[in-house]
C-alpha cells in the first residue's frame, strides 16, 4: 500500500492494481460473490446515518408513498413508522441503513416498490368491494 509519508512509486502503484485485480477477478470469471469476497479480503464498514422526523418523511416520499406502505416496505407497523415521524421514537439500526440504501438510488426502490406491489382495484363479483390484482389479470378479496 502506498504509506503517507512518501511519494508515490511505481511498484507502490503496481501493487494497488494488483490487489485491485485481485479483489475484481471474481467479478470478471463471474465467480459467485461469496468465493471472491470475504470479510478477509474486504472491508465494508457503513454506519447508519441519523433520521430525524423529517428526514424519515423525506425518504417515503423519495418512494412516493403512504405511511402504511412505507412501514410494510421496510418491515415495521404503521404505528411505528408514525412514531418515528412524530417524533416520539427513533428507528433502529437496520430500518435506518435501508432507507440509507433508498436514499442513494430512489428510482431502484421506487421500481422494487412497484414490482413488489399489488393494487387494489373494485371486484364486481365482491359487490363492489376492493380486491387485490397482482397486475396480471388474476383478483381476489382482500382479508
Amino acid at each position: 500500500m502506498i504509506s503517507d509519508d512518501r511519494p508515490a512509486t511505481w511498484a507502490d502503484a503496481s501493487a494497488f492494481f494488483r490487489e485491485l485485480r485481485e479483489t475484481m477477478d471474481p467479478l470478471s470469471r463471474h465467480q459467485a460473490m461469496r468465493e471472491g469476497f470475504t470479510s478477509r479480503k474486504v472491508a465494508l464498514e457503513i454506519p447508519p446515518s441519523d433520521y430525524p422526523p423529517q428526514r424519515v418523511r423525506e425518504v417515503r416520499s423519495l418512494l412516493e408513498v403512504s405511511q402504511a406502505l412505507f412501514a410494510s416496505f421496510l418491515g415495521v407497523s404503521r404505528d411505528t413508522v408514525r412514531a418515528w415521524e412524530g417524533g416520539k421514537t427513533s428507528p433502529s439500526r437496520i430500518a435506518c441503513r435501508f432507507m440509507d440504501e433508498i436514499r442513494a438510488d430512489p428510482q431502484h426502490w421506487r421500481s422494487r416498490f412497484l414490482k413488489l406491489a399489488a393494487r387494489r382495484v373494485p371486484c364486481p363479483r365482491l359487490h363492489g368491494h376492493a380486491g387485490v390484482s397482482n397486475g396480471l389479470g388474476q383478483s381476489g378479496s382482500v382479508e
